[in-house]
């Protein structure tokens, strides 16, 4: 996604992922869309201040399912882009990033203790720098990264199924380098203020398709294998659409929306029983609920916190 001179994406195996309903809210200061996620695909976040003023800097901050997993500067010119592709072990070691799926408990006292907000939501928070003196030599921090951990109440399922976690340790190609001994400091200008929000939305495929949010494509029918595997897919992919949340004040829009989601389910059922049994109607039974909303309509802010301290160009 762009905005203006503010760049932020996100790749899997080195291809940057399409970007679907794309919205900007808040006055221009918060852009946001889904991404399609695949459980045990590693992945990176790019952001870039994509001007070519040396003197010119911003702090972006990025956070993965509410937790923040760096803070830094980048200024314009060649030391304008910043990318995670994972957490430090050490100058040669490092855990990459990896969606993965949600796992689920029954433990009632779950629902009070945590704020699912959040998860599914990868965010890069941009505000205007300016310099803090002069330079220094001080040595690089490490951060400590805390992503969610633990199952989540059954009743509090996040649609699509997903968060993100941390593989296995995996050696760089080449060592981190050493900050040299004459680096500058950045600080953030107003903490309250920031210039951008990027906001990417990640979901499994089958959710963002019964949203309507991705396309159905030839080759998801041909995968529609007949058999137990293909009846447990379409179970889950009903699941999904029955335990969506809806806001009451928008039911008329959701009801619609709830039955585009209803008919995808039903064709694709149709799909795979004809494959098995092809001279056999089928029809679908769901169970839908009151509570519904649309996750499209969410419009949560990244929690940025206080930013008003001085940090370290080279830092993270």
């Amino acid at each position: 996604m762009r905005l203006h001179d503010y760049v932020a994406e996100v790749s899997c195996e080195g291809v940057v992922l399409e970007e679907y309903g794309t919205t900007v809210a808040d006055d221009g200061k918060l852009v946001s869309c889904w991404i399609e996620s695949e459980a045990g695909k590693e992945f990176a976040i790019t952001w870039k201040f994509d001007v070519e003023d040396s003197s010119l800097g911003i702090i972006g901050k990025t956070c993965v399912d509410g937790s923040v997993i760096g803070q830094g500067p980048r200024i314009g010119g060649t030391w304008n882009t910043k990318q995670y592709g994972g957490v430090n072990v050490d100058d040669t070691t490092y855990r990459p990033f990896q969606f993965a799926p949600i796992t689920l408990t029954d433990d009632s006292g779950l629902v009070a203790q945590r704020d699912l907000d959040s998860l599914g939501t990868i965010a890069v928070v941009m505000f205007q720098a300016t310099k803090a003196g002069g330079r220094c030599s001080c040595k690089r921090n490490k951060r400590q990264v805390k992503l969610h951990e633990g199952p989540v109440h059954e009743k509090e399922k996040k649609l699509g199924g997903h968060c993100v976690q941390l593989g296995d340790v995996m050696k760089r190609d080449q060592p981190l380098e050493p900050r040299n001994d004459g680096h500058s400091h950045w600080k953030i200008v107003d903490g309250d203020t920031p210039l951008v929000t990027f906001r990417f939305m990640y979901r499994s495929k089958e959710f963002l398709q019964a949203q309507g949010i991705i396309p159905y494509k030839p080759e998801d029918n041909e995968n529609a294998n007949a058999g137990s595997s293909s009846q447990s897919s379409v179970t889950e992919l009903v699941d999904q659409v029955v335990n969506i949340p809806i806001k009451d004040e928008s039911e008329a829009e959701d009801e619609d929306a709830l039955q585009r989601q209803l008919e995808e389910v039903q064709k694709k059922l149709q799909r795979i029983k004809r494959k098995r049994h092809p001279n056999e109607s089928t029809k679908v039974k769901v169970k839908t609920e009151k509570r519904i909303k649309s996750e499209a309509n969410a419009r949560h802010r990244a929690n940025v916190g206080d930013f008003r301290d001085v940090i370290d160009l080279t830092s993270d």
